[in-house]
């Protein structure tokens, strides 16, 4: 079995970055929360996972820094040869933002049994079984699509790589979202609709089973070798089946809605967007290399 070979051989010293979901603060205010075992077990369960991921690593001679991942900053990330996220997958999306180029590779471990985990490739605890093959070369990560958030003619990003998806939406959830929309179809032409809605979202493809799967895509549900898959939400406009949801090579937004906003991966990264403003979706040349399990 691989979790039975010892990987502590010269040349296979790794400098690994640990990013993790709780901080320092967190853990000095557990006794507060004592009166939730939700909220107790939660957080004694990351810092059960964070030992155990330390120990190994560290007995098995890798060099590892670990940082809470709200102190992630570009530069620590790119000084290393591999990055692991222990949380779930908002610890991985957050820490695949500040990947901004496609050589240092990500795995992802979830914490504990209430993290959803699609991203991640395993539970911590199971990181013994098959770690030394991931350092001996022979389990290799995938080149994940990611995509870009650029204003048209410019290629200045707006927001952080979007590993699972983009919501345009108004910035208040039970505000109308007015936009015109534009599809880049496969064969070079486009297409261009005027809609109103709860917004649009725009999802990689590994994104396509995540939030855009829960808000009602259907009919995108196997792989695709286009890079964008997108979902009118709940449309006031009358559309058909392939204007609501359906595959681009890049979606172009025109704002008609005063106060909206694009969320990338999640509520924290976001950027407000003025009546009249034009966005752009589209694929980025550069990808993440994920190590990733079971979603083919």
């Amino acid at each position: 079995m691989a979790g039975s070979r010892d990987d502590l051989r010269t040349g296979n010293k790794m400098n690994i970055l640990l990013t993790h979901r709780d901080s320092e603060s967190n853990v000095e205010i557990v006794p507060t929360f004592k009166k939730d075992p939700r909220v107790y077990n939660s957080i004694e369960n990351n810092k059960r996972a964070f030992a155990f991921v330390m120990n190994y690593l560290e007995k098995r001679g890798h060099d590892v820094a670990p940082i809470w991942r709200g102190d992630l900053y570009g530069s620590v990330v790119q000084e290393n040869d591999l990055i692991i996220s222990l949380g779930g997958d908002g610890t991985l999306l957050e820490t695949s933002h500040y990947i901004d180029y496609d050589l240092v590779p990500l795995l992802g471990l979830t914490s504990s049994e209430t993290s959803v985990g699609a991203l991640c490739y395993s539970s911590y605890h199971k990181l013994p079984q098959y770690f030394p093959t991931i350092v001996d070369g022979y389990i290799q990560p995938k080149e994940i699509k990611r995509i870009n958030t650029t204003k048209p003619g410019s290629r200045n990003l707006l927001l952080p790589l979007a590993l699972n998806d983009i919501l345009f939406a108004h910035k208040s959830p039970a505000g109308l979202t007015r936009m015109i929309v534009t599809i880049g179809l496969e064969n070079g032409t486009d297409k261009e609709f005027q809609c109103s809605s709860s917004g649009i979202w725009i999802s990689t493809e590994i994104g396509r089973t995540g939030a855009i799967k829960s808000a009602g895509n259907i009919r995108i549900l196997e792989p695709t070798n286009s890079p964008l898959i997108y979902l009118i939400n709940n449309p006031q406009t009358l559309l058909d089946d392939q204007q609501r949801n359906n595959v681009a090579e890049w979606i172009k937004i025109k704002s008609l809605t005063k106060n909206g906003r694009v969320f990338c991966d999640g509520q924290f990264n976001h950027i407000d967007v003025a009546y009249g403003e034009e966005i752009l979706i589209s694929p980025t040349g550069v990808h993440l290399n994920l190590y990733t399990k079971g979603m083919e």
